[in-house]
């Protein structure tokens, strides 16, 4: 598994949890993003958000909140500038 797949699947799975505990319906939805860019920032790596669109990180949210984060791997590694 290359770096960039590793960070981004333990980022994701980061973020699936802070989702299922965030306690607020409202405010998850920038919550979870401004929570990736800093791990992102905090491994030197860049993010891209305009690489993603939002109903496709909508869903993969959707999904990672049933242990499903393949989806929000693949999100956070398209947004990851290399």
């Amino acid at each position: 598994m290359q770096i960039f797949e590793a960070f981004a699947d333990r980022a994701s799975y980061h973020i699936a949890e802070i989702n299922a505990i965030h306690p607020f319906r409202e405010g998850n939805g920038r919550c979870q993003p401004t929570l990736l860019n800093i791990l992102i920032e905090v491994n030197e790596y860049e993010m891209d958000e305009n690489m993603l669109g939002p109903e496709q990180f909508n869903d993969a949210m959707i999904a990672s909140f049933d242990k499903q984060t393949d989806q929000l791997t693949s999100a956070i590694l398209i947004i990851i500038k290399t």
